[in-house]
């Protein structure tokens, strides 16, 4: 077996299929390790991922949620914050969440999501991502809060400027 430094991760045929062969062999040597290429710890076991996110004095998201090394993550952020501070705010939210409450709006997410592939076809395609996978949630956002269309590309670089990402694209 190969040592867990020479996995690498980012290689394409990742992209083609799910390297079962190349996890086992993860979680049989190396069920934690510490990918540089990635700047990003790897965690290849239900347990270990389940012990994580129980145990959060240990493995505390205050510091961030994504490698140090250029991201500087608002602690206010949701996904930044550990119990109890991160419960309280969960319970704030947590019944917009229930089926029932999904139900309620589907038809108008659908309305959403439409308008946006139809917008992205109509102008010939683009960046996949903005237009589509990152416009869809904020846009539901926005109209769930009454934010105006106007408004939702602006909402989208704030959103984006206070999120969890160290990709510098998506940090002003």
């Amino acid at each position: 077996m190969k040592p867990a430094t020479l996995f690498d991760l980012s290689d394409s045929r990742f992209e083609q299929a799910v390297p079962f062969d190349t996890l086992a062999e993860l979680r049989e040597q190396a069920p934690v390790w510490w990918w540089p290429e990635g700047a990003c710890w790897v965690v290849t076991t239900h347990e270990l991922v389940e012990q994580m996110n129980r145990d959060f004095e240990t493995y505390s998201s205050s510091g961030g949620i994504v490698p140090p090394a250029g991201a500087n993550i608002n602690p206010a952020v949701l996904l930044a914050m550990d119990p109890p501070l991160h419960t309280e705010y969960r319970r704030m939210v947590i019944r917009s969440f229930v089926p029932r409450s999904i139900a309620a709006i589907e038809a108008d997410v659908r309305k959403i999501a439409e308008e946006a592939v139809d917008d992205f076809v109509a102008t010939g395609g683009g960046d996949f991502v903005i237009d589509i996978a990152s416009a869809i949630p904020y846009r539901v956002m926005a109209d769930l809060t009454g934010v105006p269309r106007s408004a939702e590309r602006m909402i989208m670089r704030w959103g984006n400027a206070i999120a969890p990402n160290a990709d510098p694209e998506y940090r002003p």
